[in-house]
């Protein structure tokens, strides 16, 4: 009646933790996905393919935005729910394709004070102007890839298109340590005193050498 037999369905193969015995350094950290905007992981993309959309073309030029994304995005976050075109909470706009999208077209880059403006007219006007696509192809290369394609069509007749299969923070297109600091401190920059955010962020960075009461001590202290 073990963990073992109960839960993976026979003995378990201790060859797996070689490598802890052995003291290697852990690689799976790695592979984290680390968020550089505040909304669903799945929008990440789109976020960033109409970031590079707002430097080509001028809101008031904008006619019709199409969103081609993968099955997860298009049902997570996507068109089905009512609410998702309609949103009137932060859980709900972050966690809609087309606000997040269109907010991205009106502000830039998506920051947390973003979300007490959700009703804002303009985001709400040109949320009117998307659809969104399932698209087979990219649905292919996920979740190995979170690919968003996302086109303008203006009214002059011109058309822009971005892709963006990587989010910045995928490992696959990392972070910098200087954009993770910054990540860091626009979250705790109202919470924490400055002296304690450097001290807790140089800690951060060497989180081997300390354990948790150290860093709960550095943030109350």
């Amino acid at each position: 009646m073990g963990f073992f037999r109960q839960l993976l369905q026979g003995d378990f193969d201790v060859s797996v933790l070689s490598g802890i015995e052995a003291k290697n350094p852990p690689r799976r950290i790695l592979d984290t996905y680390i968020k550089p905007y505040p909304v669903e992981y799945h929008a990440q993309t789109a976020v960033e393919a109409a970031l590079r959309l707002r430097e080509k073309v001028r809101i008031e030029e904008i006619e019709k935005i199409r969103i081609d994304t993968y099955e997860a995005a298009y049902t997570i976050i996507g068109p089905k729910d009512p609410e998702k075109w309609d949103p009137h909470t932060k859980e709900t706009a972050d966690h809609s394709l087309m606000w997040i999208a269109a907010a991205a077209f009106v502000w830039g880059p998506i920051r947390i004070e973003h979300y007490k403006d959700i009703r804002n007219p303009a985001v709400l006007t040109l949320m009117k102007k998307i659809e969104v696509n399932l698209d087979p192809e990219l649905d292919k290369l996920y979740p190995q890839a979170f690919p968003t394609v996302i086109t303008v069509y203006t009214k002059g007749g011109a058309k822009y298109t971005e892709r963006v299969d990587y989010a910045k923070g995928h490992p696959k297109n990392p972070m910098t340590d200087a954009e993770l600091e910054a990540k860091f401190t626009a979250l705790t920059q109202d919470i924490l005193p400055e002296e304690v955010r450097g001290k807790v962020l140089q800690m951060l960075w060497r989180l081997e050498d300390y354990n948790i009461k150290d860093i709960i001590e550095a943030l109350v202290a």
